[in-house]
């Protein structure tokens, strides 16, 4: 489970072994609150655990990350020509919104 979990380019992996531990397998999916769905395919025998990862956090984590770049935008637009007290900070609020007007969480 751990190297599927670590693998960046698997997205679906199989097990197929006895229930005892496909419900282990699945008890360490919630406990760990991985980002993934099971289900059992119950053909054959032993039957078999699908695991499919899912983007529920990344996306909702990409979705926040856009509000706070336009949160800080409008609070850059606010400090207006008074950048003295921002100093450097301003320049990178416009080129994380910049960077953000471009970028799509795919």
């Amino acid at each position: 489970m751990q190297a599927f979990v670590l693998d960046p380019v698997e997205q679906t992996h199989r097990f197929r072994v006895r229930q005892d531990r496909r419900n282990h397998l699945e008890q360490m999916i919630r406990q760990h609150g991985l980002e993934m769905k099971s289900v059992t395919d119950r053909s054959g025998s032993p039957q078999t655990l699908v695991c499919t990862k899912d983007r529920r956090g990344y996306q909702a984590r990409c979705a926040e990350y856009l509000k706070n770049i336009a949160a800080l935008a409008v609070l850059a637009d606010l400090a207006g020509a008074d950048t003295s007290k921002l100093g450097d900070g301003l320049s990178r609020i416009k080129a994380a919104r910049g960077l953000a007007e471009k970028w799509s969480p795919a």
